[in-house]
């Protein structure tokens, strides 16, 4: 993909103290050869029978599927960023992993509040796990039934009670922060994508206090 427009190119130098920066954007994909490729299952989520703000415990496995060894990024962030001694341009890798919950017959789905954030400088070793061709990682973190976002725009309306489905997403990328003079670049490149297949779970609509009610009556 093509960067955005090139910052203000007049720039005086002695006011980038002041705040006085020009930013700009670049993304892109990262490619590899030979080409990757990831797996991305739920394993398992509790409690399986869930309602407005319960808390869930999601368990994920990537599973390398391609032919050679991968690295992922597999430290608690924020990590220190590389530095270019050349260029001074900072890089760090970066993996997040999101939720989102719909039902078989809608096909909208809300992305949930809780995701696990992986993180990594680019040349050390021991900030990532290394997958052999049919190995997998777990990543077990937790999440809420409620949208992710205040924006009543942003969220689908939760389903009606009954059957309904999770769906974990792995985003990878290396992020990068290069600065020349009184500009700034930051910078985006996808590295890995994957989603799972959908995790069926039980929804019911009411809040976790009135459901146990109702179960202690019966």
């Amino acid at each position: 993909m093509s960067p955005s427009p090139p910052p203000l190119a007049k720039q005086n130098t002695e006011n980038c103290a002041d705040g006085n920066y020009a930013i700009g954007f670049r993304d892109g994909a990262i490619v590899r050869q030979p080409q990757e490729r990831v797996q991305l299952e739920i394993v398992d989520i509790k409690p399986h029978r869930v309602s407005d703000g319960t808390k869930i415990t999601v368990t994920v496995r990537l599973q390398n599927v391609s032919d050679q060894p991968i690295l992922v990024p597999w430290a608690t962030p924020p990590v220190e960023p590389e530095n270019d001694p050349k260029t001074g341009t900072k890089s760090w890798e970066n993996v997040s992993i999101r939720l989102t919950f719909g039902t078989h017959e809608d096909r909208s789905n809300t992305y949930l509040k809780g995701e696990a954030d992986l993180a990594a400088t680019p040349s050390n070793r021991a900030q990532h796990t290394e997958l052999l061709s049919g190995q997998s990682a777990e990543v077990k973190f937790s999440a809420i039934i409620e949208c992710y976002s205040s924006q009543s725009w942003e969220c689908q309306k939760l389903p009606t009670t009954g059957h309904a489905q999770m769906t974990a997403h792995w985003w990878e990328s290396l992020t990068t922060r290069e600065e020349e003079g009184c500009s700034i670049w930051k910078g985006n490149y996808q590295s890995r994508m994957a989603t799972s297949a959908p995790f069926p779970i039980t929804y019911i609509k009411t809040s976790a206090s009135d459901d146990q009610k109702t179960n202690q009556s019966k």
